[in-house]
Order: C-alpha cells, then sequence, then structure tokens
C-alpha cells in the first residue's frame, strides 16, 4: 500500500490509477473548505438564486429553438 498526497491508502500497481483515486481526494478536499465558509446572506442568495434561475430558463429556451430549427418544424 501506498499513500496519496491527502494521505489515503491505495494499492501499489503498474497500472495508472484510476479517476477516484486521482480526484475524489481533491474533491473531499474542496468540500470540507466549502462547507467551513460561512453562509451566504438571504438577500444576495435570493439574488443568485434569481439570476441562475434566469439562465436556466434561457438555455431551456434556446434549446427548445434550436430543436424546432433543426426538425423543419414550426
Amino acid at each position: 500500500m501506498t499513500e496519496t498526497s491527502e494521505g489515503d491508502k491505495i494499492a501499489a500497481t503498474e497500472e495508472p490509477a484510476s479517476w477516484a483515486v486521482m480526484y475524489l481526494p481533491t474533491f473531499r478536499r474542496w468540500g470540507e473548505k466549502a462547507r467551513a465558509l460561512p453562509p451566504l446572506p438571504k438577500p444576495l442568495a435570493l439574488f443568485l438564486t434569481a439570476v441562475l434561475g434566469i439562465l436556466g430558463l434561457l438555455v431551456f429556451i434556446t434549446l427548445i429553438a434550436f430543436a424546432v430549427r433543426i426538425t423543419g418544424r414550426p
């Protein structure tokens, strides 16, 4: 067994490490840092939610318009 830089033990093999062994410890570390942050103030959270919702609707409408265009139906 060998250890990664994050301290996780992995089997020592000649083949390359899997995606999970290489990246999941990094995602876990980022998650711990994100959970340590204080929550956003309510007005800012509501504003960001509204902005993301509007962007989502624009993407959805764009995809529908593209689908109508490529199928040739009005």
